[in-house]
């Protein structure tokens, strides 16, 4: 089972990592354009500090007062930081006052003052035992977002800079050579991907759509300027089979494979093709995308999804989640999407059953408290 926008299967607490998840949205702001005034005014993007992110059978969110707790259905991947169990109701991990948060399927991070500190099973990479309390990774400079691939962490820095670290890259935070300075992060199970200050995006990682785009990428971890079609972007997320950007009026633009939330043709597509643009109605400031289900959240705080159902017909259908309106965070599971609130509260719509096998299934509440 995949994780969200986010990411990754196996992960890496020693090197670690958090996967990658969904975006964080702002609050409303009294200027913000309306859907009228789109084309012609440059939508104020905040930064984003994830503070609810999707594991693969769990959820982690950060409170109020800045505490880490996690719920869900662990009983293999130690992200609830106390060993392999089942909770309905957050659980504290240990972590200090943290302002970011993601995780993947076997670990999760949070991010503090003095670095980012992991938790989770397969700890190094060799079936470990779950961790806790959570392990310190030190950061050299103070980071603002972290995202993860596989075994693969990556922090977005106050300057712009990107870290990443991992059994391939650097047994702690290396900086990535050739990237210009980047305005949003963001990654999937198999790719991390970057927008700069120019609107420009960059990729690295795993063959994503086709061998006629990806053979100029395949040196792995070294960054890869995207295809003009992507570029333009003031936010990015990447899922497992798709990569929305939202440029500076607003305007949401989804590439790759099942981008349109419809059932898999057995096909990329590649993204010199026409993308999926949403009728919103209203202009974006960040997009979340998951395994199907994607997410446009609006500079009023609206929250428009689409990718569910079983039909061709009603994943193409979009549906404004009222009851998420104004979220702080929100985050994105196979049909499932949450969001938080800044009281603490985590409020949930679309299919609650967590579990990698009938037996094991668990039905999640649509209502959580974060301490």
């Amino acid at each position: 089972m995949q994780t969200t926008r986010s990411i990754a299967v196996l992960g890496a607490v020693s090197w670690i990592a958090a996967c990658g998840s969904p975006h964080e949205v702002a609050n409303p702001v009294a200027s913000a354009p309306t859907s009228s005034s789109v084309k012609a005014s440059v939508v104020p993007v905040a930064e984003k500090a994830t503070r609810l992110a999707r594991c693969e059978l769990s959820w982690c969110g950060i409170g109020a007062s800045g505490r880490v707790s996690c719920w869900g259905n662990d009983r293999h991947f130690g992200t609830l930081g106390v060993g392999n169990m089942t909770s309905t109701v957050p659980i504290a991990v240990g972590a200090p006052e943290a302002s970011s948060i993601a995780c993947g399927s076997s670990f999760a991070c949070s991010l503090s003052d003095d670095g980012a500190h992991c938790w989770g099973s397969d700890a190094d990479l060799r079936g470990a035992a779950a961790t806790a309390p959570p392990r310190l990774v030190p950061l050299d400079r103070p980071a603002r977002r972290i995202v993860a691939r596989r075994a693969e962490a990556c922090v977005l820095d106050a300057l712009g800079g990107v870290s990443c670290w991992g059994p391939d890259v650097a047994s702690r935070p290396e900086p990535v050579r050739g990237l210009p300075k980047i305005r949003a992060l963001d990654a999937n199970e198999r790719n991390t991907w970057a927008c700069d200050e120019h609107g420009e995006v960059w990729v690295w990682g795993e063959p994503f759509w086709g061998d006629d785009w990806w053979k100029l990428s395949r040196k792995g971890n070294e960054p890869v300027h995207a295809p003009k079609a992507l570029h333009g972007c003031r936010d990015i997320a990447g899922g497992s089979r798709a990569v929305c950007i939202v440029d500076d009026a607003g305007k949401v633009s989804c590439f790759g494979f099942a981008h349109r939330g419809l059932p898999s043709t057995g096909h990329y597509e590649a993204p010199d093709s026409s993308p999926f643009v949403p009728a919103l109605g209203h202009p974006a400031r960040a997009v979340v995308v998951g395994e199907l289900v994607m997410c446009a959240l609006g500079v009023q705080g609206e929250v428009t999804c689409w990718g569910f159902g079983a039909s061709s017909e009603s994943r193409a259908e979009l549906r404004n989640m009222t009851t998420l309106r104004g979220a702080s965070d929100i985050a994105v599971g196979a049909e499932r999407v949450c969001g938080r609130f800044d009281n603490g509260r985590v409020l949930c719509e679309g299919a609650g059953e967590e579990g990698t096998v009938p037996s094991e299934l668990v039905k999640m509440p649509d209502e959580a408290r974060l301490p």
